[in-house]
C-alpha cells in the first residue's frame, strides 16, 4: 500500500486499512507502530525543522529614528491620477512622519518602490536603528514555513539596518503607521483633485521622484505633495547613509538632492 502511494502517512494507512474489507474485525498496528515500522524499512522522509528569520530582541523605544514602520496603503483611486498606493513611513518615538511616495497604476507595491522611498529618507534623515514590518509578500516570504530572506530583507540588514516583523494584527502593533494613512488620505487626498503637471506647472522637487509616465494627469503634483515634510520638528538620526560603502547599497541606485550636493546610491 505505501509502495502505490508513497506520499501516504502512518494516519493515513491506517485509515485505508480500516476500510480494507480484508481486514474487518482484524487487529491492525497503531499508528505509532506503522510508523516505526516504515522508518525501520526506510520508507520515511527526512523532515527540516522550521527555522524563523532572525530578529532584533525586543526594546522599549527611547529616542527618535530607534524605530521606523514602514507600510503601504492598500490601493486607493485619487481624483485626477486615478489607482494608486501609498507607500508610508513614520518614526515611532517623535510620531516624525518621515516620507510617503504614491505608487501609480498598482494595488502592490514593488520593492523598488520602497528602495526608492527608503533612499530618500535616509538621505535626508540618516539610517534607522531598525525598521518594522508586516508579512507583506515584499518583506516576507509567506509561501513557506522556513522563509529565507527577501531582498527587500537583505538590503536593510546590508545596511546596518535592524529589520522587526510585527506578530499582533493592528492596533496591537502598527497602530501608529496604519493611522498615518488614515491622517494622510483625510489631508493630502480627500477632497483634492490633482491636476496635470503641464497645467499647474508641478515639478518633482528632487530626482528621487518615483517614473510617472507622460501625460499621467496628476502624478507629478501628487508626488510633490506628499514629499513635502512638515519643518517644525525634524529630528535626524546620527547614522548617516555616508557612512556605508557604496557597494553595500544594493540594486540599482539615483541621484538624489541633498543639503551637500548629489548624492548617489
Amino acid at each position: 500500500m505505501r509502495e502505490a502511494h508513497p506520499g501516504w502517512g502512518p494516519l493515513t494507512l491506517l485509515v485505508e486499512l480500516k476500510k480494507d474489507a480484508r481486514f474487518v474485525r482484524k487487529t491492525l498496528p497503531s499508528r505509532s507502530r506503522i510508523a516505526a515500522y516504515l522508518k525501520q524499512k526506510d520508507r520515511v522522509r527526512k523532515y527540516e525543522r522550521h527555522r524563523k528569520l532572525p530578529e532584533p530582541k525586543p526594546q522599549v523605544i527611547e529616542r527618535p529614528h530607534q524605530e521606523w514602520e514602514v507600510d503601504a496603503q492598500g490601493k486607493i483611486t485619487i481624483d485626477g491620477v486615478g489607482s494608486a498606493s501609498i507607500i508610508n513611513i513614520g518614526d515611532v518615538f517623535s510620531h516624525l512622519k518621515i516620507d510617503s511616495l504614491p505608487c501609480l497604476r498598482t494595488s502592490h507595491a514593488s520593492t523598488s518602490d520602497y528602495q526608492l522611498v527608503l533612499r530618500r529618507a535616509f538621505v535626508q534623515y540618516g539610517l534607522p536603528d531598525q525598521i518594522s514590518l508586516d508579512h507583506d509578500s515584499v518583506f516576507y516570504d509567506n509561501q513557506t514555513c522556513s522563509p529565507f530572506p527577501t531582498v527587500l530583507h537583505l538590503w536593510l540588514i546590508s545596511l546596518g539596518i535592524g529589520v522587526r516583523f510585527i506578530h499582533k494584527t493592528p492596533p496591537a502593533e502598527h497602530a501608529q503607521i496604519e493611522r498615518t494613512h488614515q491622517t494622510i488620505t483625510n489631508q493630502a487626498i480627500l477632497g483634492q483633485t490633482f491636476t496635470s503637471a503641464a497645467r499647474t506647472g508641478a515639478r518633482p522637487v528632487s530626482t528621487g521622484q518615483p517614473r510617472v509616465p507622460p501625460g499621467y494627469c496628476g502624478g507629478v503634483a501628487l508626488c510633490r505633495l506628499l514629499h513635502c515634510r512638515a519643518r517644525s520638528c525634524r529630528p535626524t538620526s546620527t547614522r548617516s547613509v555616508f557612512d556605508k560603502s557604496p557597494m553595500i547599497l544594493l540594486s540599482g541606485g539615483g541621484s538624489f538632492r541633498t543639503s551637500v550636493g548629489i548624492a548617489t546610491i
